[in-house]
């Protein structure tokens, strides 16, 4: 289902229903998103692009779109998290990390930055530096329930069984 909207006299048509409500990706919409660029090449819709991508395993396409999204709003600290989950996702932690440190340089309220940074941490195995970016997380938004998830996890790879528990349980 296409929806017609108008940004700056361009008419801008994009399958919403696949984009925005996160159903199934699908090469339509993927082919709308490249019309919509390709009428109004802005940042949000490269990031829009990437993210459908990345739903779709290519990833780097994914990484190009959020480069072009970046390059064009580089203030956009969501476009760098965005990133910087990709390069978990790829299995290059380590060259996350910068993508995230930007992310939060950028907006050091978003909690959700922080529980990425904190996945990232388990990932190369630095679990005191993880729980810190948990609990950074969870100061910030306390119902933010991966947050303790992860959290658990760090405290069970420090030998904090009983605080494992405790995070598992609340």
């Amino acid at each position: 289902k296409i929806f017609d909207f108008y940004k700056n006299g361009v008419n801008c048509g994009i399958a919403f229903t696949n984009v925005k409500n996160n159903l199934t990706p699908s090469l339509g919409a993927l082919k709308d998103c490249d019309k919509i660029i390709e009428l109004d090449p802005e940042d949000y819709y490269y990031c829009m692009r990437g993210s459908l991508k990345e739903d779709m395993h290519d990833f780097e396409g994914a990484l190009k779109d959020y480069d072009m999204a970046i390059k064009l709003e580089p203030d956009e600290a969501n476009y760098y998290c965005r990133r910087g989950i990709l390069k978990v996702s790829m299995d290059h932690p380590y060259r996350a990390l910068n993508a995230f440190h930007e992310a939060i340089q950028l907006d050091p309220s978003d909690p959700n930055t922080y529980c990425a940074l904190g996945n990232c941490m388990l990932k190369i195995y630095d679990y005191k530096q993880a729980l810190k970016d948990y609990e950074e997380a969870i100061a910030l938004k306390p119902d933010l329930a991966e947050a303790y998830t992860g959290r658990g996890l760090a405290k069970l790879e420090l030998k904090d069984t009983v605080g494992a528990l405790k995070d598992y349980i609340s």
